[in-house]
């Protein structure tokens, strides 16, 4: 109590207060101080010419150099939130803990007991959410998979057109049926021409039933007129 009231700061007094309430505590059950480490001389006054202190920086400062470094206190948390110096503990009876202690702790065990409960619920919570959110991403990707595959599979079927687009030449869906020497064999897929077979120069030849491309054009609406390579649509 007399260092903090010799070397005061903003929070001497309820540190003192501290100090003179273990006294009063002490006259009820013995007070015990435990200690470890080097302890104050050695840590906070020896190392230094002076112990006054006349400036505060990270250190205590006197006449400008190095005087003592900062005792630390600690401090409680949520509804302990408090100053408290350390290294103090009290030996009492199993009567004076059940008439001033057990109630006061055992509701302090059960805050704790609850606030693990509340955690333990909220993590749980938190990971069937992650699982959830996992299983449904999982899901929007399965479904994006599958209906770009579907696209693809869809993309390489065969379209029929009508014969009235064909003023110009435009390349039109066909399937392979055969080949005549040098000559590919295909059927359109333009209406009114889904059953005819047409030839066009392609020696290299494809499989039977291939789905191709020819570039085609009506101008008149009635004939067709084929022209280029073919080509495996796709």
């Amino acid at each position: 109590m007399a260092f903090f009231r010799k070397f005061e700061a903003n929070q001497s007094g309820e540190i003192i207060t501290f100090y003179e309430n273990l006294l009063i505590e002490n006259k009820k059950m013995p007070i015990i101080r435990l200690r470890l480490g080097s302890g104050f001389h050695s840590m906070t006054g020896d190392p230094y010419d002076s112990h006054d202190i006349d400036a505060i920086d990270r250190r205590g400062k006197y006449n400008g150099k190095d005087s003592a470094k900062s005792r630390k206190i600690a401090r409680g948390s949520g509804d302990d939130l408090r100053l408290m110096p350390l290294g103090f503990i009290q030996l009492i009876t199993d009567e004076y803990y059940d008439e001033y202690f057990k109630e006061k702790h055992e509701e302090k065990l059960k805050r704790i007991e609850q606030a693990e409960k509340s955690k333990k619920i909220a993590e749980t919570q938190k990971q069937e959410e992650i699982k959830k959110a996992n299983e449904n991403r999982i899901k929007v990707e399965a479904e994006a998979i599958e209906m770009a595959k579907i696209k693809a599979e869809e993309a390489l079927q065969p379209k029929m057109v009508e014969i009235s687009i064909l003023k110009k030449a435009k390349w039109v869906d066909a399937v392979v049926v055969g080949q005549n020497g040098k000559m590919l064999k295909f059927k359109p897929f333009i209406s009114g021409f889904e059953e005819k077979v047409f030839e066009i120069s392609y020696s290299a030849g494809m499989p039977l039933d291939t789905v191709i491309q020819v570039m085609c054009m009506s101008p008149n609406g009635k004939m067709l007129q084929f022209q280029g390579s073919p080509k495996v649509k796709g």
